[in-house]
């Protein structure tokens, strides 16, 4: 419905036709892009695949960036007549902002506290979910034995003992520092981006703030 409703507000936005073409096109790519990444990893969740980090970090990208933080800056550029190059810096800034967002978001998803979060911390590991934090643990000395957990739980469940042992190896071998430090990376990347820009000063320092609270969300 939400989807609907945006192409909707498009139509009866009043913009002039050039912009108006250009911000269906935005939705289109955005809406293909997401399609994609949430395609991407359902296929990277199906048992026995061999999947690399560089496949991962794509549908990463894909499935959140586009929709969420691509599209509505370069939607809002357009819409207020943005010279082109900032609507391409805006693009640029925007992929490295969701790509931060969704892995601190993975994360979350086995680490976070449910009361912040509002979903369990268990549900990724339950449901096989392949996040940058289980390739990361999959490609070291430990990845043998979160497999045969994840496997585990999508026969019989994951009980309680697996959870907390799945969670331990992430830990130990490094997955969960990994990904926070390419969350941080990718912020920071999007910062430098904002900083090369020609943006407008308050535009800059707004962004900038929300790339920081992306990195140090807790929900």
């Amino acid at each position: 419905m939400a989807l609907t409703g945006a192409y909707r507000l498009i139509a009866t936005s009043h913009a002039p036709e050039s912009r108006l073409l250009r911000l269906l096109a935005i939705l289109d790519e955005a809406v293909f892009r997401s399609a994609a990444g949430e395609f991407l990893a359902v296929e990277h969740a199906l048992p026995g695949l061999t999947v690399s980090n560089q496949e991962i970090l794509l549908a990463t990208r894909l499935k959140t960036s586009a929709y969420s933080f691509e599209a509505p800056l370069t939607a809002g550029a357009v819409l207020g007549g943005a010279p082109v190059a900032d609507v391409k810096a805006l693009s640029s800034i925007g992929r490295a902002m969701g790509t931060a967002y969704q892995l601190v978001d993975d994360v979350l998803g086995v680490f976070g506290d449910p009361e912040q979060t509002g979903k369990s911390a268990q549900s990724d590991l339950r449901e096989g979910k392949r996040t940058m934090l289980i390739s990361l643990a999959e490609h070291g000395p430990y990845g043998p034995k979160l497999r045969e957990i994840l496997d585990r739980a999508a026969l019989e469940g994951l009980s309680d003992d697996d959870a907390h042992t799945a969670k331990d190896l992430l830990e130990r071998c490094g997955a969960r520092a990994g990904v926070e430090r390419m969350a941080e990376q990718a912020a920071q990347r999007a910062k430098g981006l904002l900083e090369d820009s020609e943006l407008p000063a308050t535009l800059v320092e707004q962004l900038t703030e929300t790339t920081d609270e992306i990195v140090r969300r807790t929900q």
